[in-house]
């Protein structure tokens, strides 16, 4: 019965190289990647969290906040007067975090009126982003619909969104 089964695996120990002993090796070889490659997004998105919790200024509701300025940003059905967090997308282009499901970009020509390092005084178009995030009050808003088929922003012809102006919003 079942006392043969187990000689069987005594008798695969035997053979160092087995087949069946390669192919564990490189599973588990591949095992091991996969969990360093998923212990590195996780590292990633954990830092991420900590920028975006730094640059928000997030504290806890008991700590003191004396000589800190709070703000409100707004991430849905975003209107002139609100404060949002711009974010650098693939393209260099400015997109504010909305969880309306609406795509607001802003404006080119605003990017320069922010504090960006780097960025020459005369104020030339931005090739790409100098910051990944932007914190910006909307002055202006417009809904407009794509027309072109190769357009800065890598949308459909047809799409509709929101063109938006901004200023920075400063902490100090």
């Amino acid at each position: 019965g079942g006392g043969g089964g187990g000689r069987m695996v005594r008798s695969l120990g035997s053979f160092p190289s087995t087949h069946m002993e390669v192919e564990v090796e490189k599973l588990q070889a591949a095992l091991l990647e996969e969990r360093d490659l998923r212990m590195k997004e996780v590292m990633e998105q954990e830092r991420e969290i900590k920028d975006l919790k730094r640059l928000l200024h997030f504290s806890p509701l008991t700590s003191s906040t004396q000589g800190t300025r709070s703000i409100a940003i707004s991430i849905s059905g975003l209107q002139v007067g609100d404060t949002v967090l711009f974010v650098c997308d693939q393209h260099s282009n400015y997109l504010a975090l909305a969880l309306d499901g609406k795509i607001y970009y802003l404006n080119h020509s605003c990017v320069p009126s922010f504090t960006l390092h780097g960025c020459d005084a005369v104020g030339e178009s931005v090739k790409s982003c100098v910051r990944d995030t932007l914190i910006g009050k909307i002055t202006e808003k417009e809904l407009v619909e794509v027309r072109k088929e190769n357009n800065r922003l890598h949308v459909p012809v047809g799409a509709r969104l929101y063109r938006v102006y901004a200023v920075e919003v400063r902490f100090l």
